[in-house]
């Protein structure tokens, strides 16, 4: 009698998949092929309705912050009373909301001038994206790219209208009276910051 696999089976985007042909199939949503994770188990116990965790990842996985989820499910997560364990969580989340800030900084810099984006403006090259005054100042005396070098003219820029709105969404502060303010907000307050 061979061993009942009891085990929920982990879900791997690589592993050839079976369907109800027996033989390995690509289509998503397919059950994942045991055999090819396991050989000596029967193709009989292999077969299994996918569940939910085949096709989420555990939050263990997934970036805590910037696009991490965090599980409805009350038995993914364990209620404690420690104000130890608690502080614990806290300062864990303040150091990954840092983290996320400063990458979401870091992607919306321009690398031409460091500063945040003003008038994101993006190269069909490669993707990336300046401020438009930047990158017009560099096409006008280089004719190309300054990340991959290709050949590039002024009329090829365009704005970059999503990136623009999350940079203006980042807090900056004013250099005049240090301040703080969306990035946004800051031509606004300028005009009137004393100086």
């Amino acid at each position: 009698m061979t061993a009942v696999h009891t085990m929920p089976l982990p879900y791997f985007p690589t592993a050839p998949l079976l369907g109800r042909a027996k033989g390995p199939m690509t289509r998503y949503g397919e059950q994942p092929c045991v055999e090819a994770l396991e050989p000596e188990l029967p193709v009989d116990e292999c077969r299994r309705p996918l569940t939910t965790s085949d096709l989420f990842p555990s939050t263990d996985t997934i970036a805590p912050c910037c696009g991490g989820y965090i599980p409805e499910d009350a038995s993914s997560t364990t209620a404690t009373s420690s104000d130890d364990e608690a502080s614990s969580i806290d300062d864990q989340d303040e150091d990954d909301d840092t983290l996320c800030m400063d990458t979401m900084r870091e992607m919306l810099q321009c690398s031409l001038c460091m500063d945040i984006f003003t008038e994101a403006t993006g190269v069909p090259c490669c993707g990336h994206v300046f401020c438009d005054v930047c990158i017009e100042q560099y096409v006008d005396r280089f004719d190309s790219c300054p990340t991959c070098q290709s050949e590039l003219s002024l009329a090829q820029l365009a704005p970059a209208r999503l990136t623009q709105r999350m940079a203006n969404e980042l807090i900056v502060s004013c250099s005049s009276c240090s301040g703080s303010m969306k990035k946004g907000e800051l031509d606004e307050h300028m005009e009137v910051c004393v100086k």
